[in-house]
């Protein structure tokens, strides 16, 4: 869970703040062509098949499939949330709600 005052006291002064979908915060540099709300996602390594019924139907494109490593959120984001926890999918859809788009940032967070 992903905690609204944890968000808030990470940023400190910054106007940013980046946190796993778990809630841990990271301390990292933010790239400089980012929008207010960044997925920072990684490529995905593992075979991907879509299936139907249980049965295996086709392999998925792994070039349009990503594993969101962090959310990257500036202040005037995290100002505009007003719950006071929220999972990652909560958040997504929340920022979502305040119709900006997410955009994406291809990198693995460490």
């Amino acid at each position: 869970m992903l905690t609204v005052s944890k968000l808030e006291e990470a940023m400190g002064d910054s106007d940013w703040v980046v946190v796993r979908p778990d809630g841990e915060i990271l301390n990292m540099a933010i790239p400089k062509d980012i929008g207010p709300a960044t997925l920072m996602v990684s490529p995905v390594t593992d075979a991907l098949s879509r299936s139907e019924g249980g049965l295996l139907v086709e392999p998925v494109d792994r070039s349009k499939v990503w594993n969101v490593e962090a959310f990257a959120v500036n202040r005037v984001v995290v100002r505009r949330l007003t719950a006071k926890q929220l999972s990652a999918a909560e958040l997504y859809e929340t920022v979502t709600g305040f119709r900006l788009s997410w955009q994406m940032s291809e990198f693995k967070v460490s």
